[in-house]
This record gives structure tokens, sequence and C-alpha cells, in this order.
């Protein structure tokens, strides 16, 4: 038996949230690293340059670098992964809700299109909960804007020490 329209609205959010999470993890994974690695260089400019471990710090001044700007940009790829499925999600949603509306019987799922949900009810409608569609893209913006700013911020680093 295909699924109810309930059951692919009900599928369709749990895609979103999860994509959501997919998200918020990488954007956690990449302050994370980014500290650390900020952290690493920074210790790596301040060895006195009487250690006898000199090579290996001028190897790490020129490798980490490299490594934070090369974790950036994994990390956006995988952003920007999770954003676009979260768009093709959109997109089924609202081929879901033009295909329920031009149903000629009221069902259940068209009464989730047209009715506002009653004070104090919940309706598990993910995408009007956003009241614009700039004000989603303007909530992304961190997720792509913070890879890009670490991203540069090496690459600025990278290029002083060349």
């Amino acid at each position: 038996m295909p699924p109810t329209d309930n059951e692919l609205l009900s599928d369709l959010r749990n895609r979103w949230i999860h994509e959501d999470y997919l998200i918020s993890q990488r954007v956690s994974w990449l302050l994370l690293s980014q500290s650390i690695l900020f952290a690493a260089f920074s210790v790596v400019l301040t060895a006195p340059d009487n250690t006898r471990h000199i090579k290996l710090i001028d190897i790490l001044v020129v490798g980490l670098p490299i490594l934070g700007f090369s974790t950036v940009i994994c990390l956006l790829i995988g952003i920007r992964a999770a954003m676009k499925a979260q768009d093709e999600i959109r997109l089924m949603y609202n081929k879901l809700k033009d295909q329920t509306l031009a149903q000629p019987q009221s069902t259940q799922a068209q009464n989730f299109f047209l009715k506002r949900p009653q004070q104090g009810q919940l309706r598990p409608n993910i995408f009007e909960l956003t009241p614009s569609t700039r004000v989603l893209r303007d909530g992304k913006m961190p997720a792509y804007a913070l890879p890009v700013i670490f991203a540069f911020a090496w690459s600025v680093l990278l290029f002083s020490l060349l």
C-alpha cells in the first residue's frame, strides 16, 4: 500500500530535521577544528628559535594553514550538500502540497495545508515556520560564511608566509 499524504509529510519533516542536524554537526566540527588548528599555529609561532625542532616548526608553520584550509573546504562541501538536500526536500514538499490541494475531495492532508493551527496546537509544517525565503536564506548564512571566513584567514596566513 502506498504511503498516505500524512506519512509523506512526516517523512519529509524527518528528512529536513536530519539535514538540519547534519549542518549543525558540521558547523560544530568546523569551529572545533579551526579553534584547535589556530591554537596550534599560535603555539608554533611563539616557539623559541633556539629549539632543536626548528625544522619541524618550519614544516608546521606552513602545514597548519594548509591543513586548516583543507579542513574548511571539506566541511564547506558537506554543509553545502546538506543545504542542497534541504532545498530538494522543500521542492518535494511543494510538489506534494500542489498535488494535494488539486485533489477534488477534501482530505486530512488538504486540511493540513489550508487550515491555520488553533491556539496551543502545533502543526508539523516545517517550511511555513519560516516567515519568508529571505529569513530562511539569512538563517543559513552563518553556515556558509564561517567556512569562507576561515578559508580566507588561512589563505592570508599561508600567503604571508611564502
